[in-house]
C-alpha cells in the first residue's frame, strides 16, 4: 500500500512545471532550520500521540501467563497474557493520559498568542520544544523504572499538550509571509508541506514498530529523545526571531490583563442570540464522534484483530478522504445548500444507527467509519462556511472557542468512552455500551438543530441564503468566462 502510494506521489510530482518546483526549493533554502523544526516538531507530536496507545497496552500486567501456543494473537504485553484485559485497561489508562494533554493544551492555547507576541516566537517555541523533550524523557525513565512509568506517563502525556505546534507553526509562517520581497503563498506551501511530509514519514515510522509487536519501548523513547534533542539545541542556537518588532508600546497591557480581556470577548460572544443553540449542537456532535477514541480497541476486542490489520485497514480507509473530498460540495451544486445540510446530518444519524451491528460483523464498523471519514470533512466545511455567513466579523473569535471547547470535552469524554468500553463483555448490550451512548448524544445534536423552538437551524436561513447566492454568482461568472474564451 504504501509503495503505490508512493508511486502516486511521485507521478503527481513530475505533472509539477520544473519552474514551480524549482521555486518551493528556492524556498526551502531559504529557510532551512525553519522548515525543518517544522518537520521535527509536528513529526514528533504525532509519533508519540500515536505510539501511546501501544505503549499504554504494554504496561498493563495481570496473573494470566503469556501464552506460547501458536496462533494466539499477541495481548499487547508482556507482563499479562489476558489480552481482552489488557486491551480494556491499556484504553482507560491511554484516555486518562490523552485527558491530561488536553488540559494541558486548554490552559497553554488561551495564554499562547498572547505569550508569543509579548516574548518572541523563538521564546515560545524554545519552551513547547522543552516540554516535548521532557515528555519523552519521562517516558524513558519511565521504561527504566516500573515503580514510576505510570507516573512518568501521565506527566509526559501533559507536557506534550503544552506545546501548541499549530499555533506557533502558523505565527512563525505569518511573520515569513511579512517579509519584503516574499511570496505568500509560496510560504504557506511550504510551511504545509514540511508538516504533511512530516505526517507521511512519521506515520510509516509508526506503522513500522507498531507492526513489531514490541514490549520494551526503552530504544524507541531513546531515539525519539535524541531527535528532540536536536531539534531544541538547533532552535536554541541557529534559530532566529521572527517577529517584526514594532515601536515600543508603553500602553500595552500585562498578560493577566490580555487573558481576562480574551474572556470578556468570549463572555461578549455568548449574548448574541442563538449562539448558545449553535454550541449545543457542538458541543453534541463532539461527544459523539469522539467514539473513535476507541478507533483501534474495538476492533482489537471484537474480531480478534491484530494490531498491524487495524492499522491497514484505517490507512486505506484515509485514503479515501482526498479522494472524496467534492461529494458534499458537489451535492451543494445540485441540490443546495439548504438540502444538503439536511442530508448529511441524517447520512451522519444513520452512521451511528448501522454501528448498532458493529458487535456482530467488522462490515458495520468500518463501513460506517469510512463513510463518516467520506461524509464528514465536506459537512464540517458547510457547517463553518454557515457559521461565517452568520457571525461575520466574530467568527474568528467563535472558532478559537471551538477549538478551546473541543479540548475540554476531550478531557471528559475520552475516560468517559474507555471506562463504558469493555473488552472482556460477552453480551450485546455491554459491548455496544459505547455505541449506544454516542448515538444518543447524535440524537441530542439533531434536536438542537432541528427543533422547532430551541434549535439553532432556524438561525442559519440567511446563512444558507447567503452561500446559494454566492455559489450562484461564482458560477455565473465562470460560465460568462468559459463563452468569452470560446466566442475568443
Amino acid at each position: 500500500v504504501y509503495f503505490l502510494f508512493a508511486c502516486a506521489l511521485i507521478a503527481v510530482c513530475r505533472q509539477v512545471p520544473q519552474q514551480k518546483v524549482m521555486t518551493q526549493t528556492d524556498e526551502f533554502k531559504r529557510f532551512p532550520l525553519v522548515y525543518t523544526i517544522f518537520f521535527v516538531s509536528c513529526g514528533m507530536l504525532l509519533l508519540v500521540n500515536l505510539l501511546e496507545g501501544s505503549y499504554a497496552r504494554t504496561l498493563i500486567s495481570c496473573d494470566t501467563p503469556i501464552s506460547s501456543e501458536p496462533g494466539v494473537l499477541f495481548s499487547g504485553s508482556a507482563l499479562c497474557g489476558d489480552r481482552a484485559y489488557v486491551i480494556t485497561e491499556g484504553q482507560r489508562l491511554s484516555s486518562t493520559a490523552q485527558s491530561c494533554e488536553m488540559m494541558a493544551k486548554l490552559t497553554v492555547m488561551v495564554i499562547a498568542a498572547i505569550f508569543s507576541d509579548l516574548y518572541g516566537r523563538k521564546f515560545t517555541l524554545l519552551i513547547g520544544l522543552s516540554c516535548t523533550a521532557a515528555s519523552v524523557f519521562l517516558f524513558f525513565i519511565g521504561s527504566l523504572f516500573p515503580a514510576i512509568t505510570r507516573l512518568c506517563f501521565y506527566m509526559g502525556q501533559g507536557l506534550q499538550g503544552a506545546f501548541p505546534a499549530e499555533l506557533i507553526i502558523a505565527q512563525i509562517t505569518g511573520d515569513l509571509a511579512m517579509r519584503e520581497e516574499t511570496d505568500t503563498q509560496l510560504v504557506n506551501a511550504c510551511s504545509g508541506l514540511s508538516c504533511f511530509l512530516s505526517q507521511v514519514v512519521f506515520c510509516i515510522i509508526v506503522f513500522i514498530v507498531q507492526s513489531m509487536e514490541i514490549t520494551n519501548y526503552t530504544g524507541v523513547w531513546f531515539v525519539t529523545l535524541l531527535i528532540n534533542g536536536g531539534a531544541l539545541a538547533a532552535t536554541v542556537f541557529l534559530f532566529q526571531e521572527t517577529r517584526v518588532k514594532k515601536g515600543e508600546d508603553t500602553s500595552a497591557k500585562s498578560l493577566g490583563e490580555q487573558v481576562l480581556g480574551e474572556f470578556k470577548e468570549y463572555g461578549d460572544l455568548f449574548r448574541m442570540e442563538g449562539l448558545w443553540a449553535v454550541m449545543a449542537t457542538y458541543v453534541f456532535k463532539a461527544i459523539s464522534d469522539n467514539l473513535f477514541s476507541l478507533k483501534d480497541s474495538l476492533p482489537m476486542a471484537y474480531y480478534q484483530m491484530g494490531l498491524d490489520k487495524v492499522l491497514i485497514a484505517w490507512f486505506l480507509i484515509i485514503l479515501l478522504v482526498p479522494l472524496c473530498q467534492g461529494i458534499v460540495p458537489g451535492m451543494s451544486a445540485k441540490m443546495g445548500e439548504r438540502t444538503t445540510f439536511w442530508y448529511c446530518n441524517y447520512i451522519l444519524f444513520s452512521t451511528n444507527l448501522v454501528l448498532l451491528g458493529t458487535p456482530v460483523s467488522r462490515v458495520f464498523y468500518f463501513g460506517t467509519y469510512g463513510l463518516f471519514m467520506v461524509i464528514n470533512p465536506g459537512y464540517e466545511g458547510l457547517t463553518t462556511s454557515m457559521m461565517s455567513k452568520f457571525l461575520a466579523d466574530r467568527f474568528a473569535k467563535y472558532t478559537a472557542l471551538r477549538q478551546l471547547s473541543g479540548y475540554s470535552l476531550s478531557i471528559v469524554t475520552g475516560p468517559m468512552y474507555a471506562y463504558i468500553f469493555d473488552a472482556q463483555a460477552s453480551s450485546y448490550l455491554a459491548l455496544g455500551a459505547p455505541i449506544f451512548f454516542s448515538l444518543v448524544m447524535r440524537a441530542c445534536e439533531a434536536v438542537f438543530w432541528f427543533h422547532p423552538n430551541f434549535g439553532s437551524f432556524r438561525y442559519m436561513d440567511k446563512s444558507l441564503d447567503a452561500l446559494t447566492e454566492e455559489r450562484l454568482k461564482v458560477s455565473a461568472e465562470a460560465a460568462k468566462s468559459a463563452g468569452d474564451k470560446k466566442s475568443d
